[in-house]
This record gives C-alpha cells, sequence and structure tokens, in this order.
C-alpha cells in the first residue's frame, strides 16, 4: 500500500486565487508544460497573475498550489 503526504491543487478560479494571496501559499506556475516559477502571488486580475519579476496572462498558464496534510492524514490510492 502507497501513501501520500504531497497533494497537489490545480488553481482555477479567482476565488482560488485570492486564497493563495491571501495565505502567501507557494504557488508553481507552468508555462509551455514546465515549472517556470515557483513562489508567492503577489496579485492578480482577471487576465493576469503577478509575481516576483513580472506576469503571466491567466489564459497561457496553469498553477497549482501544495496542500499540506496533517503527519497523521494520508490518502490511499491502492485498489482492492
Amino acid at each position: 500500500m502507497r501513501k501520500i503526504n504531497q497533494v497537489w491543487r490545480i488553481i482555477l478560479t479567482s476565488d482560488q486565487l485570492a486564497y493563495c494571496l491571501d495565505t502567501k501559499s507557494l504557488v508553481e506556475i507552468f508555462y509551455e508544460d514546465h515549472i517556470d516559477y515557483v513562489g508567492e502571488i503577489l496579485g492578480f486580475s482577471e487576465y493576469r497573475i503577478e509575481v516576483e519579476g513580472g506576469s503571466y496572462l491567466r489564459s497561457n498558464c496553469k498553477v497549482r498550489m501544495e496542500v499540506k496534510l496533517a503527519k497523521s492524514t494520508s490518502l490511499d490510492l491502492s485498489y482492492e
């Protein structure tokens, strides 16, 4: 049985981006199929995501946030 203690959530909505901004969550931004930025979101609009050193068009990138699980919590992805 394999246990996973690291989970990533894909960020799609403005509410999710606002959560990342408010909690200063560490995010990864994918641009052209590779991780182009790791850090905090500094701001966002309907069209852009502002980060340290620049910005990304929301339509041209994917954002994901690491979800931290409690030490006693894990996801069991085994099949019976």
